[in-house]
């Protein structure tokens, strides 16, 4: 029964906190009813994405919200070593990062991106996003690093081209 009680705190005392993107989106935007978009991409839109923010692009299909001020949320869920992370990133519309949040990360969280390190993608235009010249590297978390840099340059991309710039 010790063994059993001993498990169940060293778990919950190693838990991270995660939201669904729903639940970030509510505390970011308290007053503000946002506009949902689902969006399918054509091969075309696809392929411009891919060449622009250099990442790879597994689906079709993105979720965008319009806020009160004219901004575009989105959301993307990707995999950094083995399991997901999500994230919801705000472009403004000189397609710069306003905000980026991890709202879900499944990997250890000794790997989980501290906001500190998050902060350097705000206000960034795509061809900022430099990993290891622009962005400073994560010791320790390199596969966090490239995925939260590969995510914003795939969420500034597709704003881009969906922007029709």
């Amino acid at each position: 029964m010790k063994l059993v009680l001993a498990f169940l705190i060293f778990n919950i005392s190693n838990a991270t906190a995660n939201e669904t993107f729903q639940a970030v989106l509510s505390k970011m935007y308290p007053d503000c009813k946002l506009k949902k978009e689902i969006l399918f991409l054509t091969s075309a839109q696809l392929k411009q994405i891919k060449g622009l923010s250099k990442s790879s692009v597994k689906s079709k299909l993105a979720n965008r919200f319009k806020t009160c001020s004219g901004s575009y949320v989105y959301v993307d869920s990707h995999i950094v070593r083995t399991l997901n992370q999500t994230v919801v990133a705000e472009v403004t519309s000189d397609n710069k990062v306003k905000m980026f949040t991890v709202s879900a990360f499944l990997e250890p969280k000794e790997y989980k991106a501290p906001k500190k390190w998050l902060g350097q993608l705000f206000n960034k235009k795509l061809p900022e996003l430099e990993l290891n010249t622009k962005i400073d590297g994560l010791s320790g978390a390199t596969l966090t690093a490239k995925a939260n840099v590969g995510a914003a340059k795939k969420i500034l991309a597709m704003h881009q081209v969906l922007s029709g710039e």
